[in-house]
């Protein structure tokens, strides 16, 4: 026999607050995240550069490793030479014909 409803217990103390929900969501609740600006960057396993990179409107425990070919196809007004030259990286693209 389950315990009827009123017999439960809070799990959540009433003056813990729950974090605010993003501010970049669509129409279909699906998070639209714009990069701010890396943090750093290192070469992974495959020699591939990898960069860290801080979201806007998200805290930090959101930031990543993502693969610095991928930010620039997905955020191509996203400067990253500019940021990773600061870093002591260089990335270097295919020029696209």
């Amino acid at each position: 026999m389950s315990p009827h409803v009123s017999l439960l217990k809070r799990s959540v103390d009433p003056f813990t607050s729950s974090q605010p929900l993003p501010q970049d969501l669509s129409a279909k609740a699906e998070l639209l995240v714009q990069s701010e600006h890396i943090l750093d960057n290192r070469k992974n396993d495959k020699g591939e550069l990898e960069v860290l990179v801080k979201w806007q409107h998200l805290p930090d425990f959101e930031n990543f490793l993502e693969l610095a070919a991928k930010i620039k196809t997905v955020f191509p007004h996203f400067y990253l030479e500019d940021k990773l030259n600061l870093l002591g990286g260089i990335v270097t693209y295919p020029v696209s014909n």
